[in-house]
């Protein structure tokens, strides 16, 4: 059995998704320094960590009013948040044959349907350009990583369902499709979704993940297509803290048909316990009361949209997610020296090979902070030759 440092040089190898070895696309767009940095701590385009209240204000800190909820709750969740988490996200999935299973964020969620069904040899198929932490969890699972190409034009990126079909063997185990998609921002289609459904029918061994956080963060897009209910053979993931806010609470969820569900609790039982009790509380709270952020994103997007306007610098509009990419000659370079200037972004390097020349800034900001942090780095752009 080769070594575990063996499989992650392999993995590394075999997969153009990219890694940055100890400074992760992550940590470059962290916001952080150390003190004394000539340009103060910089403005944070970099995480996607919304700081924009998309209740304004109406929970009120909802928490200092939660009383009893120091002990341990369900393992697979509190009930009544299942079940509203099913009416209002899939009111067209039969809850006779699908349940809802309360983790501790979406990566939580990920990292279980990975132990519950990835065995070493077994195919992960993911996007390029696509969320980091996919390649991970395939490694930490001793899986084979296989990625499908993205397709772009001058409107954006999008989903190429062709590449998707070629990409699946007798070997992949679990297709994942993040949609609304990070970094891209790119949604499914009907049709698209309809090429999916016929795919699975012939790969009958091949989960499907849907990784659909920013479900409620539409931009460009009319409508979110979940993938809920597709087949018998897939899982969606999803949580409150892109379009509550609620990401310090750390609550997601799974759907599942019943049958996968069932293979999943005992990791629920023996592995989490229980999602924590006040974090519940909480998202119930704020799931009650809210008809989620996606007019607050919009305008956001309008704004920081109309700054890099005016200084003439190229980006793409995307169709969901909080995320817009901006063109740039060279993604590393231009994240290194806009760090210096006092703002971070992601290189677009770092999700794969289609973003590289782009680099990711989060518009899930308050207003200061975005008129303040678009205007330095479309400056810094500029002064720095990357447009």
């Amino acid at each position: 059995m080769p070594s575990n440092k063996t499989v992650v040089q392999t993995m590394s190898q075999q997969s153009p998704i990219r890694t940055l070895g100890p400074v992760s696309a992550f940590a470059l767009g962290s916001g952080t320094e150390p003190e004394g940095h000539p340009a103060g701590k910089p403005i944070d385009l970099g995480l996607g960590e919304p700081t924009r209240d998309p209740f304004s204000g109406a929970l009120a800190w909802a928490s200092l009013g939660v009383q009893g909820v120091n002990h341990y709750y369900p393992a697979l969740g509190l009930d009544k948040l299942r079940s509203l988490i099913m009416e209002r996200y899939y009111p067209k999935v039969g809850t006779d044959d699908h349940t809802v299973l309360v983790t501790h964020g979406a990566i939580n969620g990920l990292d279980l349907i990975f132990r519950a069904f990835v065995t070493p040899g077994d195919e992960v198929l993911v996007a390029d350009t696509g969320f980091p932490p996919y390649l991970k969890l395939a490694q930490f699972a001793r899986a084979s990583l296989k990625t499908y190409s993205l397709r772009g034009d001058a409107s954006g990126f999008h989903f190429n369902v062709r590449s998707i079909i070629d990409g699946l063997t007798p070997r992949t185990r679990v297709l994942i499709v993040n949609a609304p998609h990070n970094p891209t921002g790119a949604c499914l289609d009907e049709r698209q979704i309809r090429q999916l459904r016929r795919a699975l029918d012939n790969y009958p061994n091949v989960l499907l993940v849907s990784d659909e956080v920013y479900s409620e963060v539409l931009i460009g897009a009319s409508q979110h297509l979940t993938l809920g209910g597709l087949s018998d053979r897939c899982l969606v993931v999803n949580s409150f803290s892109k379009s509550l806010a609620l990401q310090g609470f750390r609550v997601g969820w799974i759907l599942a048909p019943n049958s996968l569900g069932e293979a999943l609790v005992p990791f629920f039982t023996n592995a989490i316990g229980a999602v924590s009790s006040l974090g519940q509380e909480i998202a119930l709270r704020a799931l009650s009361g809210s008809t989620g952020a996606a007019s607050n994103y919009r305008r956001s997007v309008q704004l920081v949209s109309g700054i890099l306007d005016d200084y003439g610098i190229s980006y793409l509009m995307p169709a969901g997610g909080f995320f817009i990419l901006i063109k740039v000659r060279d993604d590393m370079r231009a994240c290194v020296g806009l760090r210096q200037l006092g703002v971070t972004v992601v290189p677009g390097s770092g999700f794969g090979h289609a973003t590289r020349g782009w680099i990711r800034a989060c518009f899930a900001k308050d207003d200061e902070t975005l008129v303040a942090g678009f205007s330095r780095l479309a400056a810094g752009l500029i002064k720095l030759g990357e447009v």
